[in-house]
C-alpha cells in the first residue's frame, strides 16, 4: 500500500485501500504499521496517512471500487454523506442508499453493471426511487463511466443538488418535507449519527 501511494492518485489509493480492508478489517492496523516503519520521505504516504486516519475513525467500509471512488467525489464536494444510509417509512426498509446527506434528504446511487444490469434491476431500481421520491428524497444515479471518466461533473451536480436541496428545506415547512411516518436511520456502521 506504501508502493501504491507513490503512484496512484487519491481516489484509486482510497479504493486499494476500501479494497484490502473489505477482504479484511485487520489490515488497516498492518498497513498502520507499514506507514510508520517504510513511509517516511516517500512520495503519497501523506494522503494514505490521512485516509487510514478517517478509516480509524470510522467502521464503515465502501461495499466496490465503485462506491470508494464515488464516495471520493462525495467529499470534494466538503459535506461528508452517510455511507450505507437506511431509509425507512415506519419500520420498513425502503432503501439502503450507497450514500445520503439525510439533513437534505439527497442521495446517491452508484449503479455498477453487476448489481444493476438485469430487467429485474433496473424494474426494482425505478420502483425504490418512486418510494423515496414519495418521501421527499431526491436520487442521484452515477455510473461507472460518470464516475471515473466525469468527475469534475459529477462533483459539480453533487455541489448543486446539494445546495438546491438546503433551498429547498429552508423553504419547504418541516412538516411537508417530512412525512409523520418518515425517519431516517444510520446504515449497517454502528458508529453513524
Amino acid at each position: 500500500m506504501v508502493d501504491l501511494a507513490s503512484v496512484l492518485d487519491k481516489a484509486w489509493l482510497r479504493a486499494a485501500l476500501d479494497s484490502a480492508l473489505r477482504q479484511r478489517r485487520t489490515n488497516l492496523a498492518w498497513i498502520h504499521r507499514a506507514l510508520n516503519t517504510y513511509g517516511k520521505g516517500r512520495r503519497g504516504v501523506a494522503c494514505l496517512r490521512k485516509l487510514v486516519s478517517e478509516h480509524q475513525r470510522e467502521d464503515e467500509v465502501p461495499d466496490s471500487v465503485l462506491e470508494s471512488m464515488g464516495l471520493e467525489l462525495a467529499h470534494a464536494t466538503k459535506r461528508k454523506p452517510k455511507l450505507h444510509w437506511r431509509i425507512l417509512e415506519g419500520a420498513q426498509l425502503i432503501a439502503e442508499v450507497d450514500f445520503a446527506w439525510p439533513e437534505v434528504r439527497l442521495c446517491v446511487e452508484l449503479d455498477g453493471w453487476t448489481q444493476h444490469g438485469t430487467r429485474a434491476a433496473f424494474v426494482r431500481d425505478r420502483a425504490r426511487d418512486r418510494a423515496l421520491l414519495r418521501l421527499g428524497w431526491v436520487v442521484l444515479r452515477f455510473t461507472w463511466q460518470d464516475v471515473v471518466e466525469d468527475r469534475e461533473s459529477v462533483i459539480a451536480e453533487l455541489v448543486s443538488c446539494y445546495e438546491s436541496r438546503t433551498r429547498w428545506a429552508s423553504v419547504v415547512p418541516r412538516e411537508r418535507s417530512q412525512p409523520a411516518l418518515d425517519y431516517i436511520s444510520p446504515g449497517r456502521g454502528s458508529n453513524r449519527g
